[in-house]
């Protein structure tokens, strides 16, 4: 209709909505405390949105969870971005949050398992290479078991960027995989199957 053509155009209509609509709804929602809706919306901004999508995190992390809890509000928002393939805002959002949250520890290794496993997820994604995402998964799964939706988000992750399915990870271990997402890129399929000679200490 007229009315709606109207609002796309003012708005920026894209295929996830008008990143300007969800915004201003993030932001009322965030007005009413309702930060599951406030984060529904924030998935769709567009590049410049990461910024108040990361200010609210951080808001969550400092004053509505445990502390200990924190990471897992990061990681969630990055696995959010990444089941939708956008993967530029969820690496800016991850950089942006750690860059604050955690100002005395800014680079990898972090002080938890969980923010080791999100960066050197990203780090797989652009490698293109599943087996290091499902060795990842797999690894951290002690980890990731403490929310149940994280596993679910991340065979989602493997649908959208390799149409995958859930399955069993090939075998390698956490020392060659970290060599290969720090090296220079190497055949996706002999990284994933290295052999360890020493577990990197990320746990």
């Amino acid at each position: 209709s007229t009315g709606s053509s109207g609002i796309n155009a003012e708005y920026g209509y894209t295929e996830h909505g008008a990143p300007a609509l969800h915004m201003a709804c993030a932001q009322r929602s965030l007005q009413e405390s309702d930060y599951i809706s406030c984060s529904i919306h924030c998935q769709y901004l567009d590049l410049d949105g990461v910024d108040f999508y990361c200010h609210t995190l951080l808001d969550v992390a400092r004053t509505h969870v445990y502390k200990s809890e924190a990471d897992l509000v990061i990681t969630s928002a990055v696995l959010q971005f990444l089941a939708l393939h956008r993967t530029e805002h969820a690496r800016r959002i991850f950089k942006q949050f750690i860059s604050q949250h955690l100002p005395s520890s800014p680079s990898f290794p972090y002080p938890t398992p969980l923010l080791n496993f999100t960066e050197l997820l990203l780090r797989a994604i652009d490698r293109k290479s599943a087996a290091l995402v499902k060795i990842l998964r797999d690894h951290y799964k002690p980890t990731l078991e403490r929310d149940p939706t994280l596993t679910e988000s991340i065979d989602k992750v493997l649908r959208v960027y390799f149409n995958e399915c859930k399955q069993q990870s090939p075998l390698g271990g956490l020392g060659g995989l970290v060599q290969s997402l720090f090296g220079p890129p190497a055949d996706n399929g002999a990284a994933a199957s290295a052999t360890i000679q020493e577990d990197a200490d990320l746990d």
